[in-house]
């Protein structure tokens, strides 16, 4: 078997388990079919936890179910989105942002900003864009959540504050899904020239504020002029965030013809790969310090599914056949652990930390972990070609 042909094999298993397992469970059990929305975990009965609900969490399930029929399900797709939509109006907040935290019944229980969750909703809303035109009229209300966050929350140097009035530490992780989503709505609004601006901007900083162009570590944590923090919580580097932020760089360094933006993808995930990985459990752990030793070698669920993105990335990238070769037996080796956190005794739900020891931490499976399955699933339909 050629090298295309197991990981075609490898994707093929993934996608029915998607198919046949995840989305009819997450649609089932994780949709709340009375009060609306989606709810926040599943236990290991099958039993939806009644929680405080993300404005993030409605933002990746309207992405995850965005992309269901492109995957195979012919489920009611359309109707969850429609719910969904109907649901995140409840997090509306009277100066035309978004509340991050809400109960079901839309009561208030953090309305605090939270740029992460920003993030997440705009990515939902251009997922939804693009897969239903009729839903065209959400540009404009993303447009407005753009136009408030800058209003209220701008960074003088580049990117944005934690807070107004501000709290440290500054964060790497939120502009990451800012530039995500970005580029999703430069590919659906391409006559909105802000998105594209704001992706340049993001990829600058992180060009020259967030990555160490020496040892390719990607820190996480930054004091108020993006250098990164003293102390432990600055040195923190995760190879799932390393992978994620290749993936996004290479996007955009293809569409705007930047080798610096490429080479530094490159430099991400074979960084990621040789210090961040368990070779005897067959996964990439949660967490390094700067120099490179393991600070964290506990893995979860979604780690995984980056690695697999950043792999794909490189196998686009690759300059000649053995590159190629070694990119697809990484994205065959990533399937493998992403496949392994499946539980067993219920069918379409997952674990979502493998321990040091080799065994799984026994908790409810979260509905966020979703999102990074269904992207590296797309990432494998539309990359990974022959």
């Amino acid at each position: 078997m050629t090298g295309i042909e197991k990981a075609l094999s490898k994707r093929q298993e993934l996608f029915e388990w998607i198919r046949l397992q995840v989305y009819p469970l997450w649609s089932k059990i994780g949709v709340d079919h009375i009060e609306g929305g989606f709810f926040e975990k599943i236990d290991a009965l099958g039993c939806p936890l009644h929680d405080p609900r993300r404005a993030r969490v409605v933002g990746r399930q309207l992405y995850s179910f965005s992309h269901a029929s492109n995957l195979g399900w012919d489920g009611s797709a359309e109707e969850i989105i429609s719910n969904g939509l109907r649901f995140l109006a409840k997090y509306d907040n009277e100066e035309g942002g978004i509340h991050s935290v809400i109960e079901a019944n839309g009561r208030v229980v953090r309305a605090e900003f939270d740029l992460y969750d920003y993030a997440f909703v705009l990515f939902g809303l251009a997922a939804v864009v693009e897969a239903y035109p009729s839903t065209a009229h959400l540009e404009l209300r993303a447009d407005s959540l753009l136009n408030h966050i800058y209003k209220r929350w701008k960074h003088p140097i580049a990117g944005f504050e934690e807070a107004n009035p501000r709290t440290l530490p500054l964060k790497a992780n939120p502009h990451m899904h800012m530039l995500e989503s970005c580029l999703a709505w430069e590919n659906v609004a391409p006559d909105n020239e802000k998105w594209s601006q704001l992706a340049d901007e993001i990829v600058q900083l992180a060009l020259d504020r967030f990555i160490c162009p020496k040892t390719g570590a990607l820190r996480e944590f930054y004091d108020a002029d993006w250098n990164p923090i003293p102390g432990e919580f600055g040195r923190i580097v995760e190879p799932g965030h390393q992978c994620e932020w290749a993936w996004l760089l290479a996007r955009w360094g293809r569409s705007r013809r930047s080798n610096a933006a490429i080479t530094t993808a490159k430099m991400l995930v074979v960084t990621a790969e040789k210090y961040g990985t368990d070779s005897q459990r067959g996964v990439m752990f949660n967490e390094l310090n700067e120099d490179m030793s393991v600070r964290d070698q506990a893995a979860r669920l979604w780690p995984q599914t980056e690695r697999i993105k950043g792999w794909l990335t490189l196998y686009h990238l690759a300059e000649n056949a053995s590159d190629q070769d070694h990119a697809l037996d990484r994205v065959c080796n990533a399937i493998d652990g992403l496949l392994q956190f499946r539980r067993p005794d219920l069918s379409g739900a997952y674990f979502d930390r493998l321990e040091v020891d080799g065994s799984f931490r026994e908790e409810a499976a979260p509905a966020s972990s979703l999102y990074h399955i269904i992207c590296a699933a797309r990432e494998l339909q539309t990359m990974l070609t022959f």
